[in-house]
């Protein structure tokens, strides 16, 4: 049976897996909202300074807005972009200095699809409660959300909660909060280079969970299936240093 990476290997996860747990079929589908995720999510283009080797064994590379950018073996970054009008001042510039050139630029990502995310997110929380709680996650009560994952056009959309961070390493947490008249609240926390997501799964009580977190941590919240504005990252360069800064 195939091995399922809860967090996409492209994204660094090597030790959180499932083995015999998800069927072929589903995980070969899933596999397609991985690949969006990996391109896609909030802070996607941050892999490209964290993340050695995709699971294909080769260097990772970012879907741009028009064009990509590629790490190659040796460590060094590739950019093709087209210069879109009015942003040409923001897009590229080139400092020269007595002594150091100091390269800044930015390249705009492509928008993202809510929908897309929330579904692969929902994916990976259920998969979390497995590897946490064993098979309390196959329970009727978790039904509605593996139906959201893997069929979720139909289904009312799962909110979830994000927030820009610099942790370059993958990681996973399943917490739960206590509601006054229903039980627990689970939720699962995702870490991926660049950023950190918070998926609920309880559909009783989305937003009591939901709510209370974002107001605690001052978190992002996307509660409907809408195509989302990223930021364009930010690099600056300086050739005689060779530092490099990327700001998701």
């Amino acid at each position: 049976m195939k091995v399922e990476h809860i967090i996409p290997e492209s994204l660094g996860n090597k030790t959180h897996v499932l083995t015999g747990i998800v069927c072929d079929k589903c995980n070969s589908y899933f596999s397609k909202l991985e690949n969006y995720f990996v391109h896609h999510h909030m802070s996607s283009a941050f892999r490209l300074f964290s993340v050695s080797k995709t699971k294909k064994d080769k260097p990772p590379m970012q879907i741009l807005q028009r064009g990509e950018a590629r790490r190659q073996k040796d460590g060094k970054l590739t950019f093709k972009q087209s210069f879109l009008p009015g942003m040409e001042a923001d897009q590229f510039s080139i400092t020269f200095f007595s002594e150091d050139i100091v390269i800044k630029g930015s390249y705009p990502l492509p928008d993202t699809d809510a929908n897309k995310l929330s579904r692969f997110l929902t994916k990976c929380g259920l998969e979390i409660l497995y590897l946490k709680k064993g098979k309390i996650a196959f329970s009727d009560e978790f039904n509605q959300l593996r139906n959201y994952a893997r069929y979720g056009d139909k289904l009312a959309f799962v909110s979830f909660l994000w927030q820009y961070q610099n942790e370059r390493n993958a990681d996973l947490l399943l917490a739960k909060m206590a509601h006054k008249t229903k039980g627990i609240f689970y939720f699962a926390t995702i870490f991926v280079p660049g950023c950190v997501y918070f998926v609920p799964l309880n559909r009783f009580d989305e937003i009591f969970g939901l709510d209370k977190l974002a107001k605690i941590y001052s978190l992002n919240k996307i509660s409907k299936p809408e195509i989302l504005k990223r930021e364009p990252p930010r690099f600056e360069i300086n050739l005689k240093s060779k530092k490099e800064h990327i700001q998701p």
